[in-house]
This record gives C-alpha cells, sequence and structure tokens, in this order.
C-alpha cells in the first residue's frame, strides 16, 4: 500500500520526472548553445509549477534574464561559470563521495557505491564514458527523474524506491552540495539561482518520502 493517494501521486509523475530532468541538466556539464536552448525551452514550459514552490520569485527573474539572451553568447559566459565553480581548484565538488564526513573529498568513495547499488537494482544504466559520474549530481537527478516516471506505471516501486534512493543516497549529501552552490552567488548568480530552486523543489519532494 503507498502512504500517499495514488492517484494524485501518477498525476504528479510527469511535472516531477521533468523538474528532476531539467535539473540534471542544468548541472550535468559546461552548457553549450544547444544544451542552453534546451534549457531555457524547459524552463519556461515548466515555470508556471516552479512558480508554485513558493517564495522563488528572485530566483525566477534571474533565470529569465539570462535565457531571454542570446544562447551562444551565455553559453560561453556560463561555461566558465561551471568550470570555476564545479572544476577548478577551489571547486565546490558535485560528487556525493567528496560529501562523505571527516574525509577528504575523494571519487568513486562508498556513496558512489551505494548510488550503484541503487542503480543496479532498477535496471538504471549510464552511459558510455559515464562511470566515473556514477555519484555526480547530475547523475543522481537524472536517476530520480527514472524514478519519477515510474510513477506513472508502477506507483508502489516507484515510491518505494525513490525513499529508499533519497535516504540512503541522495538526502545526506545533495541538499548541503546545493546549499553551497545557491551561496556562491558572487561566482555566478545563474548556478546559484539553479541550486536554490532544486533545493527547495527536493525539499517538497521529500515530503512525499518522509525522508
Amino acid at each position: 500500500m503507498l502512504p500517499v493517494a495514488e492517484r494524485s501521486f501518477r498525476a504528479a509523475a510527469p511535472g516531477r520526472r521533468r523538474c528532476y530532468l531539467l535539473f540534471a541538466e542544468v548541472f550535468d556539464d559546461a552548457p553549450t548553445g544547444m544544451s542552453l536552448t534546451y534549457i531555457a525551452r524547459t524552463f519556461f514550459d515548466l515555470e508556471p509549477l516552479l512558480v508554485e514552490l513558493g517564495d522563488v520569485t528572485a530566483d525566477l527573474t534571474i533565470l529569465r534574464r539570462h535565457h531571454l539572451q542570446n544562447s551562444e553568447r551565455v553559453a560561453r559566459k556560463l561555461a566558465v561559470e561551471y568550470t570555476m565553480l564545479f572544476e577548478a581548484q577551489d571547486r565546490i565538488y558535485p560528487n556525493a563521495s567528496c560529501w562523505a564526513p571527516g574525509k577528504k573529498p575523494h571519487l568513486l568513495g562508498e556513496a558512489a557505491r551505494v548510488a550503484v547499488d541503487h542503480y543496479y537494482e532498477a535496471g538504471f544504466t549510464l552511459a558510455e564514458g559515464k562511470m566515473l559520474r556514477v555519484d555526480h549530481i547530475a547523475t543522481e537527478l537524472l536517476f530520480l527523474s527514472e524514478l519519477a516516471g515510474l510513477a506513472a506505471r508502477q506507483p508502489e516501486r516507484s515510491y518505494e524506491r525513490t525513499r529508499r534512493f533519497m535516504e540512503q543516497a541522495f538526502n545526506p549529501w545533495a541538499p548541503r552540495f546545493l546549499a553551497a552552490v545557491g551561496k556562491a552567488s558572487g561566482r555566478s548568480s545563474y548556478y546559484s539561482a539553479w541550486a536554490r530552486l532544486a533545493l527547495r523543489f527536493i525539499r517538497i519532494d521529500s515530503r512525499l518520502f518522509k525522508t
């Protein structure tokens, strides 16, 4: 038995899936003109849903301002910001393993193994060349989008797998990562706005799963 109303859980699945997929695309890699065009189109499609998160007007304004400009020019600027935020020496690490308490940041730690166990159970496969990113924020958001999509067909399985993934793999680190990026507006108003928006969405979505 689902601990939430099945009809409403199914009905929310498409919007949840698209939001998680959008957040995954934003944090996946330095943007190109093509990827930024996709992000902009999806953002404007989902904006009415994102407004319902509450207290997001300022962040939506920042994102709207970026996405109404020439995508190629903005993409070049944001590619530099992405690199400085997530790949430079003083980066905010976008991998779960780097947020393990009491340890220096390192890739493919215990958090990566936990994530992979969940992927394997759900039959979720990574694209070729992505194996070093198994616990990257974008990969885990993409997995959550897959689980949200499953809710329309198998709501009980989707619910239980999402609940366990959030509890065991995602929520122990992702909110801290997003909060850190959200405070880095001096380095990138764009990515900090997306991080605050994603964090608000995840906190609200997590209430469904009591995590």
